[in-house]
């Protein structure tokens, strides 16, 4: 049976009021994107190189975080290899940021506006500083959980954002959302929780440009709805989010993430599909999408991310989850057992 949810998204409109409308099924793409190959990597431990762990039963283990900065930028965790690797916007390696042996597995980057890089990873939180080329544990995974009382997890519902003026926040595992005030003594205060209504499906400030700058996902088994409210939590516009129509009936449980609002207020989503393999009770994906629509509500693409590994002929790959920056760039990495890895980015035509 299929399960529904609800998408609710709260922000400042920058836009006046009356350019919102009620959109609701899905209309004509407009926009194309097709993946441009940025970074392309063999397996190895040299520069520019990638380590995995191969399995002939199991999945293999290889990079699974990556990020981009302002600049784009590219930082790939390589954590095989204990280290993150820096590349510019043309796919050219600048520098190699080595760190703790063994403990940069199940991490998560965030690089603020004057390229300080942060990792968040299970065995504590890890800097370094602009261009320079090794990590600093900043405060342990430990003293988080044991000294600070903090349920720190960052491979199960924990997480860090910045918003424009480098201020960080975080959210646990319950839905409870923090300003970090000072990172070196995990200072942190309460600035609002998020309804939660099952465990791996939580609210996390995945972007922000200002306190009052917000977007949350929450579960709800009504209907699929992008909810847009004002700072005063007004609602003034609302988008049913549909699957794609190739998979209207072919999917048991359907998940919404809302990404971003880039520069020009087009909003875009991350949305999977996924069905309930009968013989094992486990769930695996069968679609990914981003949405992207228009200020007005109105859809203005439905790209495929399932797309470039079949262009590219990667069989069996590992695929990120998307990256969007404020211009409304779109990246994922890709890598397989056998082809090494790339990160692409969509471009449109």
């Amino acid at each position: 049976m299929r399960i529904k949810r609800l998408v609710v998204v709260s922000l400042i409109l920058l836009l006046g009021l009356s350019g919102w409308k009620e959109t609701k099924g899905e209309e004509a793409q407009k926009e194309v994107y097709v993946p441009k190959v940025i970074i392309e990597g063999k397996w190895g431990s040299g520069p520019g190189e990638f380590g995995i762990i191969p399995s002939e039963y199991e999945a293999p283990t290889g990079p699974k975080e990556f990020q981009i900065d302002l600049e784009e930028n590219i930082y790939v965790l390589d954590a095989v290899n204990s280290r993150i690797q820096k590349f510019n916007s043309k796919g050219k390696l600048e520098l190699i940021i080595e760190g703790e042996k063994g403990k940069l597995s199940g991490g998560q980057l965030i690089v603020d506006s004057k390229e300080n890089l942060y990792l968040f990873s299970w065995y504590g939180i890890y800097r370094a500083k602009s261009r320079t080329t090794k990590l600093e544990l900043v405060i342990s995974g430990e003293d988080l959980r044991e000294k600070k009382h903090f349920n720190y997890d960052p491979g199960w519902g924990i997480g860090f954002s910045l918003d424009e003026f480098d201020n960080l926040y975080v959210t646990d595992d319950i839905g409870k959302k923090y300003k970090v005030k000072n990172l070196e003594r995990f200072d942190i205060e309460l600035y609002g929780t998020s309804e939660k209504l099952r465990r791996g499906y939580i609210s996390k400030a995945i972007s922000r440009k200002s306190q009052k700058d917000e977007y949350t996902v929450n579960e709800n088994e009504n209907i699929d709805l992008l909810l847009i409210f004002n700072a005063k939590g007004e609602k003034v516009n609302e988008i049913l989010v549909e699957p794609p129509k190739n998979f209207k009936d072919n999917f048991s449980h359907y998940a919404s993430h809302v990404s971003i609002i880039d520069n020009q207020n087009n909003i875009y989503a991350y949305i999977t599909g996924t069905l309930i393999d009968s013989s094992t009770g486990y769930p695996f994906v069968v679609f990914k999408y981003i949405y992207k629509w228009a200020p007005n509500g109105n859809l203005l693409a439905q790209i495929d991310l399932d797309s470039a590994p079949k262009i590219l002929n990667f069989k069996q790959p590992y695929t990120s989850k998307p990256l969007i920056n404020r211009d409304g760039k779109i990246y994922q990495l890709i890598w397989s057992q056998k082809k090494g890895l790339v990160v692409i980015k969509f471009e449109k035509k």
